[in-house]
């Protein structure tokens, strides 16, 4: 089913049966200037295995900036609550859709029983801030000031949802430190926290399928060097399946 907002923006509901399961929403990456089809479907058939209905949010066929876009996040929220197979949600995102998710649960943390960051875009330290996911948020040339707010490591408190983090050492794009500050904010305010960081990788791996391949060599050839990486969805199913009180 489709749930259109009351922007162009709309979400994909895809329910695994008619029983009523927690929910995972998915925010794929594509530095808040589109949302990319890798880090969609594929997650959403990867994940649904899990027990899970799922639900993508194709968030920037209308480009919303901070905080307009955290406004329509609730307003999807709320839909999603509403619906009769749905028990509970939880939220999964990678690179600045890992923003999006890391914002949803810092400043919407009520709504979420479980986080699930991956590769994202966390820090706006100019020497760890990915530019251009952020001056695609915010409207503006990034200037490293007054933008705390949407620094989400600065956000964490205590009732952030447990939360699962994944990243590569060698990430080009978003440096890994982006995870390692968020996961050290976590610590310090006492949530929840288990984190994954892979010698190589790169970044936008999504789930290393084949339907997601997209490197400069066999997607065999790849899986032999990195198929490792693909552990990363088989941790991210035994912590949605926790039982964590």
């Amino acid at each position: 089913m489709k749930i259109n907002l009351k922007t162009k923006n709309y979400c994909d509901v895809i329910f695994k049966d008619d029983q009523k399961r927690d929910l995972l929403l998915i925010l794929p990456g594509g530095g808040y200037e589109y949302t990319s089809e890798r880090e969609a479907m594929p997650v959403a058939k990867a994940f649904m295995p899990a027990g899970v209905h799922a639900a993508i949010f194709w968030y920037r066929e209308e480009k919303l900036l901070y905080p307009a876009l955290l406004d329509e996040a609730l307003e999807l929220i709320h839909e999603l609550e509403n619906l009769p197979q749905v028990n509970k949600l939880m939220v999964i995102g990678f690179s600045a859709g890992g923003h999006y998710a890391s914002l949803m649960s810092t400043y919407l943390s009520d709504h979420f029983t479980k986080s699930l960051l991956i590769y994202p875009v966390i820090s706006t330290l100019p020497k760890y801030a990915h530019v251009g996911s952020y001056e695609n948020l915010l409207g503006k040339k990034f200037t490293g000031e007054d933008i705390e707010e949407v620094s989400t490591d600065l956000q964490v408190h205590e009732n952030v949802p447990p939360t699962f983090l994944m990243h590569s050492m060698d990430d080009g794009a978003v440096p890994v430190e982006n995870t390692i500050n968020y996961l050290n904010a976590l610590r310090l305010n006492h949530v929840y926290a288990e984190c994954h960081i892979y010698p190589t990788g790169g970044h936008g791996i999504s789930v290393l399928s084949k339907e997601t391949h997209n490197w400069d060599m066999s997607f065999e050839q790849f899986d032999k060097e990195a198929g490792y990486i693909r552990s990363w969805v088989d941790l991210a199913f035994n912590f949605i399946q926790r039982d964590i009180k």
